[in-house]
């Protein structure tokens, strides 16, 4: 008798229809975890702005529209790798603070922005408070 060492056609097929159904589970999962995790950025960063109006406003009774007369600027600025801050509007009473960013192709632009006690973010359109 003549015996072969190695693996049938049939096992190979069942071991490769394995590998690409963990993988059709695990790559979705693992985008959104990438995903998400982006998002903690624009987060810290809008607190962050939040805290440093706060202060400009106790200096000068009114908040600023001009990111860069903030104390943390610099910092704000370079800590940002994914989005761009922007804060379109200030008064004496409130200001709201946005972070924009694309994260991943075929995703929708990420927005972020803070105003008042809130921080709201819009991915397709749809606003949700956070």
């Amino acid at each position: 008798m003549n015996r072969q060492d190695g693996f049938t056609l049939t096992e190979l097929m069942i071991t490769v229809a394995i590998v690409t159904i963990l993988a059709a589970i695990a790559v979705p999962i693992y985008t959104n975890y990438v995903y998400r995790s982006k998002q903690v950025e624009a987060k810290t960063l809008l607190m962050t702005i939040k805290a440093e109006q706060e202060e400009f406003r106790a200096e000068n009774q009114t908040y600023t529209n001009d990111i860069t007369q903030l104390k943390e600027s610099d910092q704000l600025n370079g800590s940002a790798q994914f989005y761009a801050l922007t804060i379109p509007s200030a008064d004496t009473t409130a200001f709201r603070a946005e972070a924009r960013g694309t994260l991943a192709n075929g995703h929708p632009e990420d927005v972020w922005f803070i105003r008042g006690q809130d921080m709201y973010a819009s991915h397709t359109g749809a606003e949700g408070v956070y």
